[in-house]
């Protein structure tokens, strides 16, 4: 193997998750599509930039010089960005993509513009979690809330994040509570914090940054196991690197910790625990897995 083989497998890439509600002309839109686009194919980048009237939202990830570069002509495109970072030592996306919604987090309301929520920071959000009479709630969703969350925590169990307000609804938390709200990057709690406000929850603070700025700031404290993330790496371990507990399983997309062999192309996988108890043999693909339904075993 060469030296510059081996220099390509060291290569670590920079990834960072970011977004701001900001007002975006619908008319501007395909525009900056085109412009971000082009300036991430040059940067040879990955990830996917969510577009909408009401702002940016984004995972990005390249070498560290690329992720400057684009940062830069984002700011100026959208002004200051708070940036949640990690790692990775392989690429965590096939492709850069900017795609342009209806709305940049699915809660399937496009008149919410968050502006003036309590934020806590992670030391203030320990601080909450110690308050016996307070209610901490997750507001993610049920596959992310698996591989970890808060200690005492209520998991909403929701399929999607547009489900919230309806358990909200139907939780009878009592609105005079001291409510404090997560989620992986903070983006969902903009919209959960408004939509708490208006059925008149009346003391609700979410933690700032999410998940990610918590274990940045507070590693191995209040948050336990790890933290799921929308990308080819599945989860972040404390020190936000990517997952080498988890992986990817299969055969319906969830995250899997348990390790096995396919029994046709004999290639390690991950498969979670439902999937496992249902095939009748290990497969690390839904193509393996149909073959040995076929008989067709290992070519020689």
């Amino acid at each position: 193997m060469s030296a510059v083989q081996k220099n390509a497998q060291r290569m670590e890439y920079h990834v960072t998750t970011f977004y701001k509600f900001t007002q975006i002309p619908g008319s501007s839109l395909a525009e900056l599509q085109e412009r971000i686009e082009s300036v991430a194919a040059d940067l040879n980048m990955g990830g996917l930039l969510l577009l909408a009237t009401e702002g940016i939202n984004a995972t990005i990830a390249g070498t560290p010089d690329a992720v400057m570069h684009l940062k830069a002509h984002l700011e100026v495109l959208f002004g200051e960005l708070q940036y949640k970072d990690s790692s990775s030592d392989t690429q965590p996306f096939k492709r850069f993509k900017v795609s342009i919604r209806e709305e940049i987090v699915q809660l399937r309301r496009t008149d919410i513009q968050p502006s003036a929520q309590s934020h806590l920071s992670p030391r203030e959000w320990d601080e909450l979690m110690a308050d016996d009479a307070a209610v901490v709630i997750d507001v993610r969703n049920w596959y992310e809330t698996k591989l970890g969350s808060f200690k005492g925590a209520i998991d909403p169990d929701t399929e999607k994040f547009s489900d919230f307000p309806e358990w909200v609804k139907k939780s009878n938390i009592p609105q005079h509570k001291r409510i404090g709200i997560f989620c992986t990057g903070g983006i969902r709690c903009e919209k959960a914090a408004v939509a708490m406000e208006e059925l008149g929850y009346t003391n609700v603070h979410q933690l700032d940054g999410g998940v990610l700025n918590y274990i940045e700031k507070r590693p191995n404290k209040s948050f336990e196991g790890e933290c799921f993330v929308f990308d080819h790496r599945m989860s972040v371990d404390q020190r936000l690197k990517p997952s080498t507990k988890y992986g990817r399983c299969p055969h319906c997309g969830n995250a899997g910790d348990i390790a096995r062999n396919c029994d046709r192309c004999k290639v390690e996988y991950k498969t979670c625990a439902d999937c496992e108890a249902q095939l009748p043999r290990p497969s690390c693909s839904k193509r393996c897995r149909n073959e040995l339904r076929q008989g067709i075993e290992t070519a020689k």
